[in-house]
């Protein structure tokens, strides 16, 4: 009896020993997994103030060539935004590459989506997949819109990896980070890609209503349908003034309609006055009250297919104006009135539309990156830089005004995820194998096919869109997903 209640001591303690040891593994790993996390909430913290910081960055420094964009420039940004060393660690914030492959994206390039006309958009889009068309359609029904980036969420669940595609575009595949000389065309697309919708439809631009210098624009309502107005008369000759004071007599006596500048243009067309003078008039001039109106066409950086939207213009003269643009002189990149002193359009034509088109953009859209590690995409060896969390924004900023606005600022870090996520879940509707197409999205294929299947069981995350561009996914901590409207951010009036 001794002995057997000696042996069933000895296995009391062995067991309650295991069982101590179990527990303490346990609650080593426990801890283990705990001081990662907080690491890993650590590490994104950091890169998502840096990324912050550097869209705030970079938002100031559009502004601070408000002047250059007044008069028909384009903003520069340096491809390396921020750079910050925290904790022994570099965290640098860079521009990627956009649906076009440029840094910056003129939003005045692109045909308003909430005001734009629904036949206008279509045929923006005209030889556009149906996939794409489809997805266009549901934006204009559900018009006002407050973003393009949102409309996945009108589609039906099925159809939704393929409305991210249509939406945005590759994410990656555009061949590599932003070099700070690079220039490319507002046509420039890579090969075989489709356009994606937020390349040629927008809702964020906006006409601030001052002239090329900054100043207010002269209202002609209420400036020349008065007599207290000497300085204003006196800024223009005596055909032009006649012209306006009919305008302002006929629209305040009750036929003001909707305002619309191309009526100043067209007043003053039929009064004999030279394209110059007329584009000089509406740029100082306005029927518009308050600070801003709607957005006008950027024709300088607008691409063929949107500017054949414009009444009285077709596929032929649109790639005109493309074609000539690229070669004109300093004096005239400022203004319209080249469309009439190069003959792509008569003076009638053009004074019909004058109040719809500018040679400016204030409103530019921009991609930011914050990662830990190497600065540049690709190692001197040209191997891919080290794997690493990352964080990326998209954003638009508003330079039109005395002090920047962030008009649009989305996070796009889990947006390859939520491609994965789209695939997945379409692949359960349709009752097949979640395996991506790869004809129809090629660009993609790289990024989200390198996650194996017991990977994509355990949920694990992925990287960022386009933070390596045409470099292997890596996983990491998962955070918590965005939702399908992303999280959008726009300052209303």
């Amino acid at each position: 009896m001794t002995r057997a209640r000696r042996g069933f001591a000895l296995v009391a303690v062995a067991v309650v020993l295991g069982a101590a040891i179990f527990v303490a593994t346990g609650a080593i790993f426990v801890a283990r997994s705990s001081v990662a996390a907080s690491a890993a909430a650590e590490g994104d913290a950091v890169l998502r103030a840096a990324a912050l910081d550097a869209v705030s960055l970079a938002a100031a420094s559009i502004h601070a060539q408000r002047e250059t964009l007044l008069a028909g420039g384009e903003p520069e940004l340096d491809a390396e935004v921020l750079a910050r060393t925290v904790d022994g660690r570099t965290v640098v914030a860079r521009l990627l590459p956009l649906s076009r492959g440029t840094a910056l994206e003129s939003e005045s390039a692109k045909l308003d989506l909430n005001a734009g006309d629904p036949d206008a958009l279509r045929k923006a889009f005209a030889d556009a997949d149906p996939e794409t068309q489809s997805v266009l359609d549901a934006l204009i029904a559900a018009r006002p819109a407050a973003s393009i980036d949102g409309a996945v969420a009108l589609v039906e669940e099925a159809k939704r990896p393929g409305a991210l595609r249509a939406i945005l575009g590759p994410m990656r595949g555009l061949g590599g980070a932003i070099d700070d000389e690079q220039r490319r065309s507002a046509s420039d697309m890579p090969a075989g890609a489709a356009t994606p919708l937020v390349a040629r439809i927008g809702v964020h631009a906006r006409e601030p209503l001052v002239d090329r210098t900054g100043g207010r624009r002269i209202d002609v309502i209420e400036t020349f349908g008065s007599s207290d107005a000497a300085a204003a008369r006196d800024a223009f000759d005596d055909a032009v003034v006649d012209a306006l004071e009919k305008l302002a007599a006929k629209l305040d006596a009750g036929a003001a309609g909707e305002a619309d500048d191309g009526r100043i243009a067209a007043a003053l067309a039929s009064a004999g006055v030279t394209a110059a003078e007329i584009a000089r008039v509406v740029d100082a001039c306005t029927l518009h009250a308050g600070a801003i109106a709607p957005a006008r066409l950027d024709i300088m950086r607008a691409d063929a297919a949107v500017l054949a939207t414009l009444p009285g213009l077709d596929a032929d003269r649109a790639a005109r104006i493309v074609e000539l643009r690229e070669g004109l002189a300093d004096d005239e990149r400022g203004s319209t009135a080249w469309l009439v002193e190069r003959r792509v359009l008569s003076i009638e034509e053009w004074s019909r539309i004058a109040g719809r088109i500018s040679a400016r953009s204030t409103a530019w859209r921009f991609r930011i990156e914050a990662r830990i590690g190497s600065t540049d995409a690709k190692s001197d060896e040209g191997a891919a830089p080290p794997p690493g969390a990352r964080i990326a924004f998209d954003c638009i900023v508003d330079a039109g005004g005395e002090v920047p606005r962030i008009a649009y600022l989305r996070d796009i870090s889990l947006l390859p995820t939520a491609r994965l996520l789209a695939r997945e879940r379409a692949a359960v509707f349709a009752d097949e194998p979640s395996e991506p197409d790869a004809a129809s999205d090629a660009a993609d294929a790289p990024v989200l096919d390198e996650v194996s299947d017991p990977e994509r069981e355990a949920g694990l995350e992925m990287s960022a869109p386009s933070a390596t561009i045409g470099q292997p996914a890596e996983r990491r901590t998962e955070r918590g997903r965005a939702r399908a409207r992303g999280r959008d951010v726009v300052e209303s009036e």
